[in-house]
């Protein structure tokens, strides 16, 4: 006989019948799980008898055995058979609810392996280690039979808190937090209120609007989702493992509306669930919704969300992998609780702040966005700055980091500062990497003295402290794959665009740091080589049509029924909705096609090139660099300031060449902060001798179907092979090369 803990009855008289029958309507009412309403009657008969039934051994089974007994029972508490019916049923959803909950939190695997979990008895109502649900809730998610009620953000308006979000901290002696632990909350608190326009307001016991989120030193570390209208004091729990800051913004997630990031529908496409490696009795914690259950407002899945859950969670020996992912490179992403990633912030703005920037008329670069805290700049993935996020973010702890413009045929090496010695805490460093339209780079870290500190978990299903990242994707918004404890990537990592951002991010500081090559090849096969070439890759946003099915409660007329109609019992519906999709699809230059994962030129005379063209220049920089052009007559220095001599011209004709010449002064007190300033000129204007191609962007117009009998217009970029005797975007004028003036692009 499974004991029911007390604290179960104890939360019975607690919570009002009224609010039980509120929370019905709260929680379900938009899910057609629920079948007739709770009568105020019912309910408090129900929670009275539940809280007899589920601890007496003699009535667990409230099914009577003789008509006799079933008589005692009702004249007991004056119910009905139908009454009866309905505390059997809600009997039997704590049942199983009981046989298949799992108490295990949330766990954070930091590089000595520590993990989160508690002990079995800690809480019955526990879903997917650390979500306290509601009797409707618990109901929708057992029952196979109705719709379940998860979402990556709850799509119920009445579960979104009004601003700034009421809290308390619990005085109970039992469950005092102390200035520490109250401190740790307040600065998790704080983190999200950086990032959002969400914030905090702490209350006292006679603030007038309900619920407050009530933070109590309980047993795990648990929350609700989502606002739940019928509680005066909506509990987090927060035992003493609970006080670290990923751990508490994971847990304000889920009071904020969060659900766990791998229940969503997409699941499949990024990671794998290895059913086999589970703990036995936990399968249903990987339970994914359908599309009518999610509401993610477009945001893709993020493999490095706060919300998601680790390599090895609820595994059954703790070594072996529940979640896999698609891509290798990610795998140490799964369960990081070191900050909210790009799209967790991303996701509650768009909940809680959809409005504030509702009129802004900038578009944003990488997959920024309008930021709510200033609608006149944008809110950057990591690693990236500049009011419209077109910057690489600025380095701290050390000389490193910065764009980089990698030119083809060149072999470029960026590394982390002491390397190869030693990194220091709190160092971040961030390159921003772009090559030419048609390129894509190649980054080879070098495995030697690769960046590791004291106990360092060397499996890549243990999440990173120290790490480098790269992002590969053509949206720098992903979290990207992240390396340390000395494994550094075996392969050269490509990117998929002509873009990469590698950051370099530590928090404890070790021994060695990272070095690696940056180069690029062509792809597309717009850059004539003498090999094939593996396609490019574009965004790619497309009409896609998502269906699910849902059971809905058919209620017969009262009327008139049609001997073949169908009511009074659940049915299986289909249900679809039009969306949006994106995707990152390959792309050859104009005229060629892909086959055997080669671009494949037409069949046609090629145009002459000269081997080894590479258009553009290269950038010649100091960390106090004017980039600004001068004239061919620069003013004569003074009589105690000397400048170089002019270097040669980065190239030899197409106009994109440049040249550069330092100040150097007798003493630093002569020209104070103008002392290295670099001054850059143009030259080589005149047009090269053969034609050369190159990719160029070309705008293309198409039209599709965008609803009944109704066609839409959009545009779309794809790359095509041009041949000039210039560089790219320069123009032959008048036997000059001079740079495509911006109307022209944009014409382009």
């Amino acid at each position: 006989m499974t004991t029911i803990p007390s604290c179960l009855c104890t939360g019975i008289k607690m919570v009002s019948l009224a609010s039980f029958g509120t929370a019905t309507s709260s929680s379900a009412s938009s899910s057609s799980s629920s079948s007739a309403p709770w009568s105020h009657d019912v309910t408090v008969i129900l929670m009275t008898s539940l809280c007899i039934l589920l601890t007496s051994s003699n009535l667990f089974t409230v099914s009577a055995q003789t008509t006799d007994d079933k008589l005692n029972f009702t004249q007991l508490f004056g119910l009905d058979s139908d009454q009866l019916k309905e505390i059997n049923d809600v009997k039997a959803v704590l049942h199983r609810l009981q046989k298949e909950s799992t108490v295990e939190a949330d766990r954070e695997e930091t590089n000595s392996t520590e993990e989160i979990e508690d002990s079995d008895e800690d809480s019955p109502y526990l879903f997917e280690g650390d979500i306290m649900l509601t009797l409707p809730e618990a109901e929708g998610i057992l029952e196979s039979s109705r719709s379940r009620v998860k979402r990556k953000i709850t799509a119920k308006k009445d579960h979104l808190w009004p601003l700034p979000i009421p809290y308390r901290f619990n005085k109970s002696p039992k469950y005092i937090l102390n200035k520490t632990e109250r401190n740790a909350v307040q600065e998790a608190m704080a983190e999200i209120s950086s990032l959002t326009c969400i914030t905090f307001k702490e209350v006292d016991d006679s603030y007038p609007i309900k619920p407050v989120l009530d933070f109590r030193k309980d047993y795990g570390c648990w929350s609700y989702v989502g606002r739940e209208t019928s509680f005066q004091f909506q509990e987090i729990s927060t035992a003493q493992e609970c006080f670290k800051k990923g751990v508490l913004l994971h847990e304000l997630g889920h009071a904020l509306g969060f659900w766990h990031e791998q229940s969503r529908p997409d699941r499949d496409d990024y990671v794998k669930y290895l059913k086999k490696n589970v703990k036995k009795g936990e399968g249903f914690n990987f339970n994914r919704e359908t599309w009518g259950d999610i509401e993610n407002l477009g945001v893709p899945y993020d493999v490095g969300s706060i919300m998601h859950y680790g390599s090895r969670f609820f595994s059954k020996n703790n070594r072996d992998p529940t979640l896999v992912t698609k891509d290798p490179l990610l795998q140490r992403d799964l369960g990081q609780r070191r900050a909210m990633s790009f799209y967790d912030v991303k996701l509650a703005n768009m909940v809680y702040c959809a409005d504030i920037c509702r009129n802004a008329k900038f578009s944003c670069l990488h997959g920024g966005y309008p930021d709510p805290k200033d609608c006149n700049r944008c809110r950057c993935p990591d690693g990236l700055g500049g009011t419209k996020c077109q910057y690489s973010a600025p380095s701290r702890g050390g000389r490193c980091g910065g764009p980089l413009l990698v030119e083809n045929g060149n072999r470029y090496t960026i590394k982390s500062p002491g390397y190869p010695w030693a990194y220091m805490p709190n160092t971040e460093c961030t390159w921003l990497l772009q090559a030419r339209p048609g390129m894509r780079l190649y980054l080879e870290v070098k495995p030697d003295h690769f960046m590791k500190h004291r106990n360092c978990p060397r499996s890549n299903l243990s999440v990173c402290q120290d790490f480098l990242e790269i992002k590969y994707n053509l949206s720098f918004g992903y979290t990207g794959a992240r390396f340390c404890c000395g494994e550094a990537p075996k392969d050269v990592i490509v990117s998929r665009g002509n873009t990469m951002l590698v950051l370099f991010r530590t928090f404890r500081g070790g021994t060695g740091g990272f070095a690696a090559d940056v180069y690029t090849e062509p792809c597309g096969g717009c850059y004539q080589s003498a090999e094939l070439q593996k396609p490019c890759h574009v965004p790619h946003k497309y009409s896609c049509r998502q269906t699910w099915y849902k059971m809905e409660y058919v209620q017969c007329p009262d009327y008139f029924l049609p001997p073949t109609y169908v009511c009074n019992k659940y049915v299986r519906r289909k249900h679809t909705r039009d969306s949006t999709c994106e995707r990152e699809v390959p792309q050859c230059c104009h005229g060629y096609s892909i086959k055997n994962g080669y671009c494949v030129p037409p069949d046609r005379k090629e145009v002459t090139t000269t081997k080894g063209a590479n258009p553009d220049i290269n950038s010649v920089t100091t960390e106090k660099s004017d980039t600004r052009n001068t004239s061919m007559t620069a003013q004569t220095p003074s009589s105690l300031t000397i400048w170089s001599p002019w270097s040669a011209c980065s190239r030899t004709c197409g106009g994109c060449g440049r040249r550069s010449r330092t100040l150097q002064c007798r003493s630093k007190r002569d020209c104070g902060d103008d002392h290295g300033t670099t001054q850059t000129q143009i030259c080589s204007t005149q047009p090269c001798p053969h034609y050369q191609a190159y990719a160029c962007p070309h705008t293309v117009e198409e039209r599709y179907n965008c609803g009944w009998l109704k066609y839409c217009t959009r545009t779309r970029t794809e790359m095509r092979q041009c041949v000039t005797r210039c560089c790219p975007n320069y123009e032959d004028k008048n036997s000059v090369c001079q740079p495509v003036s911006a109307n022209r692009k944009r014409k382009k």
